[in-house]
């Protein structure tokens, strides 16, 4: 066994080889596999997706900042804040003229005496953003920052957390303050994931008090609890005929009545998640759930002449629940009512039903005139749970 001891580089010697032989990407890329101590710089230079810890942002900038500096090539960013307070004006402004294409914000801590009176030039080429875990005072200083991004088409928000003192208050006694910032978003694309009680009905009140989302076409929200769809569905009303694609996935409990999701839109795709019941339920039934029947509802209120398409799909956690075979009725009853004169697709996923019962001729036969138009469409393989909810890019976890 060698025992020699092997000599130890500082930071700023491996800056330095890393900086020498930074022009031909193949060296680098050999030097790094052979020895891992030049991966601590050599990362930045390699690599166009890249997960930046708060303790690591000082050597990242640094190297960014250095008049040697090559790192260019970086366009998928996690930044993540590990709910440390950081001056975003400045990072922002280091950050701008990387060319970055998507970038994710994670676990941001804003208080209230954070100043927002500030704007950003670039990013231009900058198309998707996620903001993630993060703690506010209010939704608008939420949206703020992401209206400081103004080339973004793609905003997912995920799992946010408002002050608990705002929450206590009931939404219809409060007026969240509409957002400092007067860009006009070009949001085509906007993701909602809520995990935190109240964050949803926030949410939805700040969105409908603003006049400018007039470029929105697609909307996905998860995390939703059934009285959450009051909010909703004024929200989706507001956005009026621009939306074409809705994705939602259902609460574990049955839709309040009183929800109101009249889609008088131009509604062209709609696609409705069922439920995750990990822990709680391995049955899906009319009396405990009632998922079905909250799929059948809104369904029933949409009125838009224009949907080719409806997709019903499993939860991501769905791999054995048991679904009752009496709730299927309601939805083939609504799809008979509603002829959609345009539809080109009604999709469902491969569930088990009971009793056993064939599922797919049971559609098939009361379904026949879509059937033979080719209209039925059955998922054969699990795991389809959405474009933009479970879609290809991954949630920050």
């Amino acid at each position: 066994m060698d025992t020699r001891k092997r000599p130890v580089l500082s930071p700023e010697l491996i800056d330095l080889i890393v900086d020498f032989v930074h022009d031909d990407r193949s060296i680098l890329l050999n030097c790094s596999l052979v020895s891992g101590v030049l991966l601590l710089s050599s990362r930045f230079h390699l690599f166009e997706r890249l997960h930046l810890r708060h303790l690591q942002w000082t050597h990242f900038f640094n190297l960014l900042e250095s008049p040697l500096s090559t790192i260019t090539h970086i366009r998928y960013m996690i930044l993540d804040f590990e709910y440390n307070h950081a001056d975003l004006h400045s990072i922002f402004i280091r950050l701008q003229g990387l060319g970055l294409h998507s970038i994710l914000l994670a676990r941001m801590q804003i208080e209230n005496s954070i100043n927002l009176d500030w704007d950003i030039t670039g990013f231009t080429g900058l198309k998707s953003l996620t903001i993630t875990r993060g703690y506010f005072p209010d939704p608008s200083y939420m949206f703020d920052i992401a209206l400081k991004f103004k080339s973004v088409e793609h905003l997912r928000i995920s799992h946010p957390n408002f002050n608990p003192a705002l929450a206590r208050t009931s939404a219809p006694d409060r007026h969240l303050p509409v957002t400092r910032n007067s860009t006009v978003p070009l949001w085509r694309i906007l993701e909602l994931h809520f995990w935190a009680p109240a964050s949803a009905p926030e949410t939805f009140i700040w969105l409908t008090m603003q006049p400018g989302l007039l470029a929105l076409q697609n909307i996905a929200m998860t995390g939703l609890y059934s009285e959450d769809f009051v909010s909703a569905g004024k929200y989706l009303r507001y956005l009026g005929p621009q939306l074409n694609y809705l994705e939602m996935q259902l609460p574990p409990t049955p839709l309040e009545q009183d929800s109101d999701l009249s889609l008088n839109n131009s509604l062209q795709q709609i696609h409705i998640i069922l439920p995750d019941f990990v822990g709680v339920m391995r049955r899906i039934d009319a009396t405990s759930c009632q998922a079905l029947s909250g799929y059948a509802r809104i369904l029933s209120q949409v009125i838009s002449s224009s949907l080719y398409e409806v997709v019903l799909s499993e939860g991501p956690e769905m791999q054995s629940e048991v679904i009752d075979m009496a709730l299927l009725p309601s939805v083939v009853s609504t799809l008979k009512r509603r002829q959609f004169s345009q539809l080109r697709g009604v999709v469902f996923p491969p569930l088990h039903w009971e009793p056993d019962t064939n599922a797919k001729e049971y559609l098939k036969t009361e379904l026949r005139e879509w059937d033979r138009r080719g209209v039925l469409i059955f998922e054969d393989i699990r795991g389809y749970f959405g474009k933009w909810v479970y879609g290809h890019e991954p949630l920050f976890t």
